[in-house]
């Protein structure tokens, strides 16, 4: 099949022209109308197929977690329990918790909370205390582990869905093609400005740190912060570099207009 180089919308906003300028073309109401009936199942083909790979990849995720891979971890958890030990971060997490339990309950036994108790039922709950708290750790450990296993797998099928789907894809393409060359050239140096305010503006550094942070979390991993620091430092440094670049490059030829609006709007 021929491709053009222009983007289909360009192609079909110059037939729209022809036509409209070709007085013996009888049937133009009836194209118009097949033209609008196109356009709507693009855009609901589009959306479906969005919503399919959204769904797929989040329920891949969620069943592969719980039904495939949180027995078998959990099996091998419970043959081996005393091999599972916690990593030197998350000891001393531990020993930080522990240490601000114990202190709450020698308060509540100084202040009269519990006159009856005696030192081997202290000793108890603390040992309970502290029994909780490794299982606490073990736990987010292997709950890292299992959403690694999880995620590789919503990736494959994820990757699966869009090598199958390459016609859908292309529906897609044309899709956002069409949306985005419908804005104005307000809207689109707006969008760009808050694309660009959103991943590397000034305040863009806390939601990066948020985003790092829950990535550590969901994967088991005790927090680094020189690592979030320095990906802080760098990342959003290259993106900011990488936006201009693109502007300057390819923004000023495809559209001079709403790059002049972006440069005034950002200045």
């Amino acid at each position: 099949v021929e491709k053009s180089i222009l983007p289909g919308s360009f192609t079909r906003a110059f037939d729209r022209v022809r036509r409209n300028l070709t007085p013996s073309y009888s049937s133009y109401e009836n194209d118009v109308v097949d033209e609008l009936r196109q356009s709507r199942k693009r855009t609901n083909a589009a959306i479906r197929y969005c919503a399919i790979l959204v769904i797929a990849t989040i329920a891949v995720q969620v069943v592969s977690k719980n039904l495939v891979y949180s027995p078998i971890v959990d099996y091998w958890t419970n043959q081996k329990p005393f091999e599972i030990q916690l990593s030197p971060e998350f000891d001393d997490e531990a020993i930080k918790r522990f240490s601000i339990v114990k202190q709450k309950i020698e308060f509540d036994r100084l202040i009269g909370k519990y006159p009856n108790q005696s030192a081997a039922a202290e000793e108890n709950q603390l040992r309970k205390e502290a029994i909780d708290i490794v299982k606490y750790y073990k736990n987010a450990s292997l709950d890292g582990i299992k959403n690694l296993l999880a995620d590789f797998t919503a990736v494959l099928a994820f990757n699966t869905i869009l090598v199958t789907g390459k016609k859908q894809i292309l529906v897609i393409k044309d899709f956002i093609d069409e949306v985005l060359f419908s804005l104005s050239d307000n809207a689109k140096a707006f969008l760009i400005i808050v694309s660009t305010d959103t991943f590397v503006g000034f305040h863009s550094s806390e939601g990066w740190d948020a985003l790092l942070t829950s990535l550590f979390y969901h994967f088991g991993i005790h927090e680094n912060r020189i690592f979030i620091m320095a990906f802080i430092a760098t990342v959003p440094v290259f993106l900011d570099g990488l936006f201009k670049y693109w502007i300057f490059q390819y923004l000023r030829q495809s559209s001079p207009s709403t790059a002049a609006i972006y440069g005034e709007m950002d200045n």
